[in-house]
């Protein structure tokens, strides 16, 4: 699939964008290292335009597209510039906290793990958890001098 499809019927462009995003995301989970040069010489789009077709496609902002264009009489109005603004608008959810942060982080490197070997795994784990205790040592060693 080529970029270029996209701005073939204006009028589900965005739709096709959106298509276009989640084939994206789920060839970068699959080709780390190789990802921009893989963007470049099979999908000819510049990295710019990827990274907005993938925004549109994450499943909040896909959900209030469809959302919005749900509610359009003429969808071909509906351009990708206002597709991008209305993603851009402040969100009603409250923003993260620090543990919903660390909980994503957490998330992402137990999926890493399930990829692994078991005792790559294993001793990327025991480097973890030596460089995890390090910095707790570190924060109480820094608290105690603030006191």
């Amino acid at each position: 699939m080529k970029y270029r499809t996209l701005t073939v019927g204006a009028g589900d462009i965005v739709k096709r964008a959106i298509e276009f995003g989640e084939f994206l995301n789920a060839e970068k989970r699959g080709r780390s290292g190789q990802w921009l040069d893989w963007l470049e010489t099979e999908c000819g789009v510049h990295r710019r335009t990827a990274q907005r077709c993938q925004q549109l496609a994450e499943p909040e902002n896909k959900a209030k597209l469809i959302a919005a264009m749900a509610g359009l009489n003429d969808l071909a109005s509906f351009s990708l510039n206002k597709a991008y603004a209305l993603i851009r608008e402040p969100s009603t959810k409250p923003p993260p906290t620090p543990s919903d942060s660390y909980d994503r982080y957490q998330d992402k490197l137990i999926k890493k793990l399930m990829g692994m070997k078991l005792e790559t795994a294993e001793s990327m784990v025991a480097e973890t958890k030596k460089k995890l205790s390090e910095a707790i040592a570190e924060m109480k060693r820094v608290t105690a001098a603030q006191h």
